[in-house]
């Protein structure tokens, strides 16, 4: 399936040399007590097999690889259903964090994968740097300091500018394979790992733990499997063609970490920033249709960056488009919000964030005393 703005089609690249060497530093990366798969076999066995006949396991690994093809016994996941804290109502189903236990050996080829695929995408330029989560040396720090750069730089020029968070509903959950596979074969990722995400996509089945009960277990067809290693540069991939279509936007950009998307604009008045949030906000809600997701309204937030001395001031809200219902929302301008590890207000004062920061420090040295005091 192709889309008028995806980007250009890519030349096929070999598969690179996966041997023991490659595997060696991800199983030792690994943490050795985390949560087993359906078997109970956790990464300490591995890692005690590993040292046992590393070779046999490699060239098991190498073998899926090149045959394009993950084992049925690595694709069964446990998926335990854990309530968020903080939230009030836990009759809705969103207010429950669905962790997804598979088995290591499986989760030990992902990693492979995902090496592969971070590897071609920084070496390629495949994924534009603007996404903040889908590359080895990039951070939510790096994220929050560009938006103070471009914020602090538009102002110096004379220009208003704002910012515009917006959260896709159900991401992961909605993620269509089909779609996903012909972005990875038009970004001319070799036909061995093309072939190995069809294998790894296709019948999944999942067993649910709640209340220590396990259901019994069921296909599901569209998603990437969350707990995977190999899931968030999938995801990363797939919203690749929407950060290529902001290179045409002007006055406006698009930054993201995996699923959170942030829309920064500025302009010589208000009026012009809010009309280029809103032309942005709709390009970007044209590709989320046409990918079959939806938008999450409740979690849409808006603010405005103010000098200390502004004498015009922003508007308090502005309307957005809503394509799954055919009409329009109203978000309303807040004077602070959180920006991934950051806590931004309108007027750029740091106080609120030192604070928060400080608070945790008391909290950590307070628990590293009750620790000290203990056997």
């Amino acid at each position: 399936m192709h889309f008028h703005n995806d980007p250009p089609l890519h030349p096929l690249r070999q598969l690179e040399n996966v041997d023991k060497e490659f595997i060696d530093p991800l199983i030792k990366q690994a943490a050795s007590k985390s949560a087993p798969g359906q078997s109970g076999h956790m990464w300490m066995v591995l890692k005690w097999a590993w040292e046992a006949d590393a070779d046999r396991i490699a060239e098991l690994l190498s073998a899926c690889l090149r045959a394009g093809h993950h084992p049925c016994q690595w694709k069964e996941a446990v998926v335990c259903v854990i309530p968020k804290p903080n939230w009030a109502d836990y009759t809705l189903a969103k207010n429950f964090c669905p962790i997804s236990l598979l088995e290591c050996l499986g989760k030990l080829l992902e990693k492979v994968v995902a090496q592969l695929l971070y590897r071609d995408m920084a070496k390629h330029l495949l994924v534009p740097t603007v996404q903040f989560g889908g590359w080895n040396a990039s951070s939510t720090l790096d994220m929050g300091l560009t938006l103070l750069h471009d914020t602090q730089s538009a102002q110096q020029a004379g220009l208003h500018t704002g910012l515009l968070l917006f959260d896709i509903q159900g991401f992961f959950d909605n993620v269509n394979h089909k779609q996903l596979v012909q972005i990875l074969s038009n970004l001319g990722f070799t036909p061995e790992i093309v072939k190995w995400c069809c294998s790894f996509l296709r019948d999944c089945t999942v067993r649910l733990r709640f209340n220590g009960r396990t259901s019994d277990p069921f296909n599901f067809t569209v998603s990437t499997p969350q707990g995977s290693p190999v899931s968030p540069v999938l995801s990363t991939i797939y919203t690749s063609p929407l950060l290529h279509k902001m290179r045409e936007w002007t006055n406006s950009s698009l930054a993201m970490y995996i699923n959170d998307r942030a829309i920064f604009a500025c302009g010589r008045s208000w009026t012009e920033v809010e009309r280029a949030l809103r032309d942005s906000y709709a390009a970007c809600t044209e590709w989320i249709t046409w990918a079959g997701l939806d938008i999450e309204p409740e979690k849409t937030e808006l603010i405005f960056f103010m000098k200390q001395k502004e004498r015009s001031l922003p508007p308090p809200y502005i309307h957005l488009q809503l394509p799954s219902h055919h009409t329009y929302y109203r978000i309303t301008v807040t004077p602070m919000l959180r920006y991934p590890g950051f806590f931004f207000d309108s007027h750029l004062n740091w106080q609120y964030h030192i604070e928060v920061m400080c608070n945790r420090m008391r909290v950590s040295i307070k628990a590293l005393q009750l620790l000290g005091n203990s056997v």
